[in-house]
Order: structure tokens, then sequence, then C-alpha cells
């Protein structure tokens, strides 16, 4: 059995920045869940409920990947 790859930490890279549009709470919350694993590769997330939110958010810069 291959050993596990090393984890971004252990690397040293930046993680992936994700920012998810979704004004469905319900919605938001099974992405987040859903990408809970990939924290250990990498990626963080961040949810705006609107788009005005996520304007804000995006002027601020850091976003690697938008989601609507």
């Amino acid at each position: 059995m291959r050993p596990a790859p090393p984890s971004i930490r252990e690397t040293g890279m930046r993680p992936v920045r994700v920012l998810l549009v979704e004004a469905e709470p319900g919605q938001s919350s099974r992405v987040t869940e859903a990408t809970g694993k990939l924290r250990e590769s990498g990626v963080e997330l961040e949810v705006a409920s609107d788009l005005n939110q996520a304007m804000e958010r995006l002027s601020q810069g850091g976003v690697d990947l938008l989601l609507l």
C-alpha cells in the first residue's frame, strides 16, 4: 500500500481559495460538507449569500475559483 500524499501544509503550497455564491443556506451547507474533506488537499471554501456579498469579497482579491 502506498503512503498518503503530503498535505498542503506539509508541501508549503498556498491553498486554493474557492468562493461559493449560494442564497439557499441548505445548499451551501451541503457543499461545505462535501468539500470539507478537501481541506487537507488545500481547498479553502468561503460562502457568499448573494451577488453583492460576492462582489465585495472578490474586490478584496485572493479568490482562485468562483462557484455560482
